[in-house]
């Protein structure tokens, strides 16, 4: 994690490490240059960038308070809005999420068909989910996605593309993109993505 201070002698940038992630705050290790640390005083505002893979997450902060101790640790706002840069695609969490309701929104002529269905993986751009109902590409399924902390999202998704069931298996896996999602909603499922990444690098599991 990179954290940049601006001043007006020029903005001063610090690494650091997330050791534990909460609902309203971040800790991390309090910064350190030249083996000094660096105790930045409460309430001093920092933009924060955390990088995976191709994609970075930016988003403002400030210092609520520390942590004195053998590894002495700084505790950061939560952030209220992330903004996600990315060079290739949206990156895709890992997870499995059981959808409050799925819908195959019906053609012309044809009645709507309720479908149970597992998100199994998640981002900005799309979803991928297992059904045991057979889809064409193409066709819309409208989700109610449960959002830990966050509540449900109601989100269309074109289906991309499939795969037959594994042997022994009965759920079909497909992929599909999000239309008509407003930048709120897209803003809602990069929050909860980019909060889910911390909490695994936490574990150790990114």
């Amino acid at each position: 994690m990179r954290l940049v201070q601006e001043a007006m002698d020029g903005d001063r940038t610090y690494s650091t490490v997330i050791d534990d992630v909460q609902q309203a705050f971040i800790t991390v290790q309090t910064p350190t240059i030249r083996r000094e640390i660096v105790r930045m005083p409460v309430g001093t505002t920092l933009r924060a960038y955390v990088r995976e893979g191709a994609v970075a997450f930016v988003f403002e902060t400030e210092v609520l308070g520390h942590v004195d101790s053998a590894a002495p640790s700084m505790l950061l706002a939560a952030p209220t809005r992330v903004q996600r840069i990315e060079q290739r695609r949206h990156y895709r969490l890992q997870i499995t999420l059981d959808a409050a309701s799925a819908e195959v929104l019906p053609r012309e002529g044809e009645p709507p068909k309720a479908i149970r269905a597992v998100i199994s993986d998640l981002s900005g751009g799309g979803v991928g989910f297992l059904s045991q109902r057979r889809i064409e590409a193409g066709r819309h399924v409208q989700f109610v996605i449960p959002l830990p902390e966050q509540g449900d999202l109601i989100g269309e998704v074109r289906v991309i593309g499939f795969e037959e069931p594994e042997d022994g298996r009965v759920n079909y896996r497909y992929h599909g993109e999000f239309v008509n999602l407003t930048d709120a909603e897209r803003e809602r499922i990069v929050r909860f993505v980019f909060r889910q990444q911390l909490l695994l690098r936490r574990h150790g599991a990114l």
